[in-house]
């Protein structure tokens, strides 16, 4: 799992976040807990929309490409 700020850092910004999810507004993301997203949306961030930006093991690079 990543924290909502490594999400949001994944993407650049909340609003780029949202749209890649197909949330209908912002205020979504800002209800989710601070030290993790819900897993649905995690899973789609890992296998979807930046897979490139986690290992063979889930865990988020250090080098994450946006």
């Amino acid at each position: 799992m990543i924290t909502k700020a490594q999400a949001i850092e994944l993407f650049g910004t909340v609003e780029k976040l949202r749209a890649a999810l197909g949330l209908k507004n912002r205020q979504a993301i800002y209800q989710w807990p601070h030290d993790r997203i819900p897993a649905n949306h995690f899973l789609r961030i890992r296998y979807e929309l930046r897979p490139e930006a986690f290992d063979e093991n889930g865990n988020l690079r250090a080098n994450k490409s946006r």
